[in-house]
């Protein structure tokens, strides 16, 4: 007996639609792909505008601190000419401006360090989404794969017994024409 014709255009269909749905899940890998770069660049790009940010505040506070600075020392000229009783006075003032500047390079210091370390942990969270979508994508491969092959192994077990079945009624078919030419003879 011949196979069945219909047979061979089911699985072309079968392939064209594991084939499409590969194709489509690639569109998918490269669109996640892409989402993903494009969440690393704009965590780069705001992390690069945060610190442009903050130089400027450091400039800024640099150029504040070298006009107070000079007034400071215009305002201790001017006193020790106009009285030497304000003296003292003024030298407590410079004191605590420079502490004020000080603890203000220190808060300075402590919101970069904090941004570098936000910045870090951003960039570790999307490497880690990264991971586990690759990850997730290698798993889904596998799992197809496993279940195309074993689809075709129960594919080829079932053409292994409608073929055993093939040959059994070939068989029989067989037997029962010889034993009808055996009657016909002895008949």
């Amino acid at each position: 007996m011949g196979k069945d014709p219909d047979e061979p255009s089911a699985l072309r269909l079968e392939i064209r639609d594991l084939q499409n749905h590969a194709t489509a899940l690639r569109g998918e890998l490269e669109a996640a792909r892409s989402a993903m770069a494009t969440a690393v660049q704009r965590a780069v790009a705001e992390g690069g505008a945060e610190a442009a940010q903050l130089k400027a505040t450091v400039v800024a506070l640099r150029d504040e601190l070298e006009r107070a600075r000079a007034d400071t020392q215009r305002q201790v000229a001017a006193t020790l000419a106009a009285a030497s009783g304000e003296i003292g006075q003024l030298k407590q003032t410079v004191v605590a401006l420079r502490e004020a500047l000080e603890k203000e390079r220190a808060d300075r210091d402590e919101r970069i360090g904090q941004v570098r370390l936000e910045s870090h942990d951003e960039i570790i969270q999307l490497r880690s989404t990264a991971a586990a979508l690759r990850g997730q994508i290698d798993n889904d491969r596998a799992t197809r794969e496993q279940a195309i092959q074993s689809g075709r192994a129960e594919d080829r077990a079932e053409i292994a017994q409608l073929q055993g079945a093939i040959g059994e009624l070939r068989q029989r078919l067989e037997d029962e024409t010889n034993a009808r030419q055996r009657d016909r003879r002895e008949a």
